[in-house]
């Protein structure tokens, strides 16, 4: 879990044995202007859990906690991510073993999601070179007629949904390729 630069250890001995982070006052105030008073308490439930082993934040657990709905709980931390203050995020691997990340404070949310665009527009680029590389070779387009070949490929797919997408992917990649095959043979012809 990633908790923001700005939050400090509470004394040990204060706590009986345990660590927790608190924000600073000002941020505070802030996070209550910009959320409410119970995001502030739900923000502080999250900071005061962030070395609990094995803790997984759900919206069950908070509520039993704090004495709240699910909904009530739902509902602030909806609104503690779209202002900034929460990320949240469970992956699994291919084995389905979940792995969950935690952010919180303004600073650590805002580069975490800073890394994710660019980790995302790296993967898109790299995604397009190689799809570009493997029609191409497969094909033997030049680089115009690859460009030809996406023009047709975004039209075909134009109005399907993502599964359509997928379920057709082959085929209309079959069906762009033989139009810009069939209008190399017909330039090739008038040669």
């Amino acid at each position: 879990m990633i908790i923001p630069d700005n939050a400090r250890y509470s004394n040990r001995n204060e706590l009986k044995g345990g660590h927790m982070k608190h924000l600073r006052l000002s941020d505070i105030r802030t996070l209550i202007a910009e959320c409410g008073d119970a995001a502030n308490t739900l923000m502080q439930y999250y900071l005061m859990k962030y070395d609990a082993k094995n803790f997984t934040y759900t919206d069950d657990k908070a509520a039993r906690t704090l004495g709240w709905s699910e909904r009530k709980v739902r509902d602030n931390r909806v609104k503690l991510t779209k202002a900034g203050w929460f990320y949240w995020k469970i992956s699994k691997d291919s084995n389905g073993i979940g792995t969950q990340a935690v952010y919180l404070g303004k600073d650590k949310v805002s580069e975490m999601t800073a890394a994710t665009k660019d980790r995302k527009a790296v993967l898109a680029a790299n995604r397009a070179r190689h799809t570009q590389r493997i029609i191409s070779d497969t094909y033997d387009f030049n680089e115009d007629e690859y460009i030809e070949f996406q023009i047709i490929y975004s039209d075909k797919i134009d109005g399907m949904n993502a599964k359509e997408v997928k379920d057709k992917h082959k085929q209309t990649v079959k069906d762009a390729a033989a139009v810009i095959i069939e209008r190399r043979e017909v330039t090739n012809q008038q040669a």
